[in-house]
Parts: C-alpha cells; sequence; structure tokens
C-alpha cells in the first residue's frame, strides 16, 4: 500500500466512505449466504474487514469472531459496534487462525500477481480454512493461478459460486435473497465467492 493511500485510510472521510458504500439489505443477505458457507462452528479471522459492516452481521453467526484491518481508524469504528477488533497487517499475520475470511481484500483485486501470490500464501501459513470473496467487475477476480498457488501449499478448492447479480439501487427487500440465492445456484452473479482447505 503506497503512503499516500495508507494516510487515506486513518482519514474520517475514508471510514464514512466504507459505512455508507453498502445496501445494509443487500450486504445482510449476502452476509447470511458467507454464514452457511462458515458454519456456525467457525472460528474466523476477517482480514481487510473495512469499518466492519461484514463482520457486524457475520459475527453472531459463529462461533467466534476477530475483524482486523490494517487501518486503525477501520478498526476502532468497528469497535463502536461492539466487534473485537485487531490492527493486523494482512501480509504479515501473527497468530494463527482456523478460518480466515477475505471480502475483497484490497491485495487481491489488484493486477500484482506477486502480491496476489504473497497474500494467499500468508493466509494459507496461519489458517486451515480460507474463504476469499471478490468482486467480479473491473478488478482482478479469483482464477485457476491463485487456485493453484493454494494448492501449491496444500489447499483444496471446496467450494466455488458467483453470488450478487441485483445492483444496489434496485435491491428489492423481499425477493432480493430469493433471486440471489436462484442466481447463484445458476453460477451467475459480481461476486465470486471460493472456499479453500487443507
Amino acid at each position: 500500500m503506497t503512503y499516500a493511500r495508507a494516510e487515506y485510510y486513518e482519514t474520517d472521510q475514508a471510514v464514512a466512505h466504507f459505512v455508507g458504500r453498502y445496501s445494509q439489505a443487500k450486504e445482510r443477505a449476502f452476509c447470511r449466504f458467507i454464514g452457511r458457507l462458515l458454519g456456525t462452528d467457525a472460528e474466523v479471522l476477517e482480514i481487510g474487514g473495512g469499518s466492519g459492516l461484514h463482520a457486524s452481521m457475520l459475527a453472531p453467526m459463529v462461533r467466534s469472531y476477530v475483524h482486523s484491518d490494517l487501518s486503525a481508524a477501520m478498526c476502532n469504528h468497528a469497535r463502536t459496534l461492539g466487534l473485537e477488533s485487531r490492527q493486523v497487517d494482512g501480509l504479515n499475520i501473527r497468530a494463527p487462525a482456523k478460518t480466515i475470511l477475505a471480502i475483497e481484500l484490497s491485495t487481491l483485486r489488484g493486477d500484482d500477481a506477486e502480491l496476489r501470490r504473497r497474500q494467499l500464501q500468508e493466509m494459507a501459513r496461519v489458517a486451515d480454512r480460507i474463504v476469499i470473496s471478490t468482486a467480479r467487475l473491473g478488478m482482478h477476480t479469483m482464477d485457476r493461478d491463485d487456485v493453484r498457488c493454494l494448492a501449491d501449499v496444500g489447499f483444496r478448492l471446496r467450494h466455488w459460486t458467483s453470488w450478487g447479480v441485483i445492483p444496489t439501487r434496485f435491491w428489492p427487500p423481499v425477493a432480493g435473497p430469493m433471486v440471489e440465492a436462484a442466481a447463484s445456484a445458476l453460477g451467475l452473479g459480481l461476486r465470486r465467492v471460493a472456499l479453500f482447505s487443507r
């Protein structure tokens, strides 16, 4: 992360951007989908968790949940939501984790293949399971090279699907989750979700 970008993530403006970025109803449905994938017994460390929106929805669904982000400002905001939050560099995770969750992690979304490889290997070094969600619009998404990188360190792809066909501004509160479930079953959606384990 460049210095200017790191500095931006410590501002109130950045926190406000991430707090207001998502539709609460749509993200709640997405988190129910992720929660089923994680399972109620999961012990989760989320890396790159931003303002804590997803963590606040997912934490009640699993056995234990720790939010983390490189930004102290993001971690402080997550704590205001009642979350356990730690300032963690995702490329240098100091504690082991049963399950690592990464939702739109910046180190996995860019075009830098070496940075993605380092990030995947670091997650594999400390975890037994890895759940990754990447957006499929305009940025890198999980591909065969990423799957191969994890396979090289002993992780197998266990689940691969997509989620999110309805744009946020058109999200229908009642029908939305049903439409998304059907679309996901067909492999449609703008978010790719993958579960890996040893």
